[in-house]
């Protein structure tokens, strides 16, 4: 009893700091000036939640294998009682010498009384401390992995994302100059079309083609939008500020 006692002191510490540390902790800046991938990737691993919440669980994990070992270490306690008595206790007695006096009255105990106990216990064998001190280094290296597991993830997320996005800009450069040389087919055609040298096919046709190629930019740049939001949400990156990409 006494042993689980001291471990769920230290738990309750140890939950008081990781909410001290939450606490303190400082939300994530946005970046001025333009990212390039490695800028993307480093701002991910230091402020992605999963990463962080990796890390704390390993920290927790840290604080189990302390809680679970602490059982090695000596125990000590110490309770104390005290006890005052504003009146003490009194026994009625008959007037056994003479019946018809009033009985006697005898007061029993005394008025204080007090007592310390001081206890130290030590370990020396238990199956599951034993099991605890074996398990350490799996427990140790599992929160490693986790926490490796979980950067490797945000780096290909992120990395992915990045391209994706540079892939749509790329698309949308290519898209703009397509509708420039459309805009002038059209403009072309219009004018043969009014002066009678061609008929109206060429001038819908480049119409049509213009329309599209205008849909096609539309619908590119709103799906940047939501690109941009999963890159923010991949790097923990604040979803009102904005962020602009370079590539070296």
């Amino acid at each position: 009893m006494r042993i689980r006692s001291a471990g769920l002191f230290v738990l309750l510490i140890s939950l008081g700091s990781f909410s001290s540390f939450a606490q303190n902790t400082p939300a994530p800046q946005a970046l001025a000036d333009s990212l390039t991938l490695d800028e993307c990737i480093r701002y991910a691993l230091k402020n992605q939640p999963y990463v962080q919440q990796a890390l704390v669980d390993q920290e927790i994990a840290e604080r189990d294998i302390k809680i679970g070992l602490s059982g090695w270490y000596p125990q000590i306690s110490a309770t104390g009682n005290y006890q005052h008595y504003l009146k003490l206790p009194v026994i009625i007695l008959p007037n056994f010498t003479d019946p018809t006096q009033p009985p006697n009255i005898i007061r029993n105990g005394l008025k204080n009384t007090s007592n310390a106990l001081f206890q130290a216990d030590q370990t020396l064998f238990s199956n599951s401390l034993l099991l605890a001190t074996k398990a350490q280094r799996y427990v140790r290296q599992q929160g490693v992995q986790n926490v490796e597991t979980n950067k490797i993830n945000a780096t290909v997320d992120v990395s992915k994302a990045f391209y994706d996005i540079l892939t749509n800009l790329q698309q949308v450069n290519i898209i703009r100059e397509n509708i420039g040389r459309l805009e002038k087919q059209l403009k072309d055609a219009k004018a043969q079309y009014e002066n009678g040298l061609v008929d109206k096919t060429d001038f819908k046709r480049a119409t049509i083609a213009l329309a599209n190629s205008k849909a096609d930019l539309k619908r590119i740049q709103e799906l940047l939008k939501f690109k941009y939001a999963s890159l923010k949400e991949l790097m923990g990156y604040p979803s009102e500020a904005p962020i602009k990409l370079s590539y070296d």
